[in-house]
């Protein structure tokens, strides 16, 4: 055999010259790969790090996640290595660092381990083993050229010309599209035996995630006020925000931002990650997290009724103590705007929280019932001061227009208009819609989409509009027969 490949054997697979003390260490920044990397993912992916089979598509975040996923367990052990190699030397103790891939092992074999102890029968682990023999080619290689190499060949080591680069990252790309294929097939297998034939449900979650969900509830459920027990999407949105705060900051973790607090670098604290100038437990960061989300949903009810465009059936009506809405309306909107929603909570606009919302909101949905609700009606004061201009009234907004329900409005055979410029000012409306109530029915008042106010009154007898009093006589009134 050629001495150059004896040489290559004997410097990366005499796994007998690495003593045990050494093996330790590896063995500990193999696990501490194994916990950062998934901390670390959405950071270095902004936003697009997969945590669920289902998030995985033929798309390039899908390849993007599986080449980090390869890549991340070289990058970080080596420079872990290195970090150490320097204090060694700089501290002055005789430390040799042998077989320098024996990490990326100890992190696949217990990546593999858990997997397939928490995800037996969901995550196929063929795909498993194949990122980790190409995470220990990469490994391999880069200690071989880089590691080996470089101290005597210098930059001509990182020469991409040679053979073994090209072979190397034509391998890699494609066991990349490879594991994307495997993951893909295996996840709409695993959909198909929990979806019903009969798609009364859309979603599917599986035993762990069930499970997490459940502990949430047993510990955290009770600290919530009222209103998250009546809203269902609102509760839904909440546990999906503790669910990814509690992925991307574990228990463990948690716990070191507490012990490092007084340093002043740790700006957030407890499960849900809540910013304060005190550590918080993570009691004390739902019930402050919880406001937070409250208060996002609360802007994003406002958003969702202000641009209700649907003339016969609103998408969501109030009074001045209840507000409800269609559910399933809702839920597709809560869907396709979740990842502002949360990136208000976060900071950030760039996760996708769309599969974590859809499990979520799955559980939620069959937690207490066969079938989730038609409508959800919350009690709430929450458009007080919209109800306040027509009060004992059942309103909505359509097309920015504060109007009376459709299905609330009676019948008469005139409509009155008032209309003013807005230089009049707000409480100008107050008075002419006191007037008109005591002789019409209100039904719209229109203060945000121009440069009027104006006021829609329904009623069979409009005599009343020849005695006008004086305070109202800056209005504009106009009657249109049916």
């Amino acid at each position: 055999m050629n001495d150059k490949w004896i040489y290559f054997f004997e410097t990366e697979f005499d796994v007998f010259v690495i003593k045990p003390w050494c093996m330790i260490v590896y063995l500990l920044i193999g696990v501490f790969c194994f916990c950062f990397i998934r901390i670390a993912g959405p950071k270095v992916l902004l936003g697009g790090y997969h945590t669920n089979l289902e998030q995985y598509s033929n798309d390039e975040i899908s390849v993007l996640n599986i080449i980090y996923r390869i890549i991340s367990p070289v990058v970080f052990s080596y420079f872990i290595i290195i970090v150490l190699s320097i204090v060694f030397s700089i501290i002055g103790v005789r430390w040799e660092f042998e077989i320098y891939w024996m990490p990326v092992l100890f992190y696949w074999v217990i990546q593999i381990v858990v997997v397939a102890s928490t995800k037996i029968g969901i995550y196929p682990l063929w795909t498993l083993f194949v990122q980790a023999f190409v995470s220990l080619c990469v490994s391999i290689y880069f200690d071989w050229v880089v590691i080996q190499q470089f101290p005597n060949r210098g930059i001509e080591s990182l020469d991409q010309s040679n053979i073994g680069w090209q072979v190397l990252t034509g391998f890699f790309l494609a066991a990349s599209y490879l594991v994307l294929y495997g993951i893909i097939y295996s996840s709409k297998k695993y959909k198909q035996k929990l979806y019903k034939h009969n798609n009364v449900f859309q979603y599917s979650i599986d035993v762990r995630t069930e499970e997490r969900l459940y502990k949430y509830l047993r510990k955290y459920d009770n600290l919530l006020s009222t209103r998250y027990q009546s809203d269902l999407l609102l509760k839904a949105f909440f546990y999906t925000v503790l669910t990814i705060e509690d992925s991307n900051r574990p228990s463990w973790f948690r716990r070191l931002e507490r012990l490092f607090f007084w340093t002043g670098k740790v700006k957030t604290t407890g499960i849900m990650q809540v910013k304060e100038n005190r550590k918080l437990t993570d009691e004390e960061s739902v019930h402050l997290g919880a406001e937070i989300v409250e208060e996002i949903w609360n802007n994003f009810l406002y958003d969702v009724a202000e641009h209700n465009s649907n003339d016969s059936l609103p998408m969501l009506m109030f009074s001045s103590e209840y507000y409800g809405y269609d559910y399933s309306s809702m839920k597709d909107a809560l869907l396709s705007n979740g990842s502002k929603l949360y990136g208000r909570y976060c900071g950030t606009l760039s996760y996708d929280i769309r599969a974590v919302l859809k499990t979520t909101i799955f559980f939620f949905e069959s937690y207490k019932q066969f079938l989730p609700a038609k409508t959800v009606r919350v009690h709430s004061a929450l458009f007080k001061n919209q109800s306040s201009l027509l009060p004992n009234r059942i309103l909505c907004f359509r097309e920015g227009i504060l109007s009376v329900a459709p299905q609330y409005v009676p019948i008469y055979n005139s409509r009155i208009i008032a209309s003013i410029t807005v230089d009049a000012g707000f409480e100008q409306i107050s008075s002419c819609v006191e007037f008109l109530e005591q002789y019409s029915y209100v039904i719209s008042i229109d203060y945000l989409t121009s440069l009027e106010y104006v006021i829609t009154a329904t009623a069979n007898d409009t005599s009343f509009i020849n005695s006008i009093p004086v305070n109202l006589r800056q209005w504009k009134f106009t009657v249109l027969n049916r």
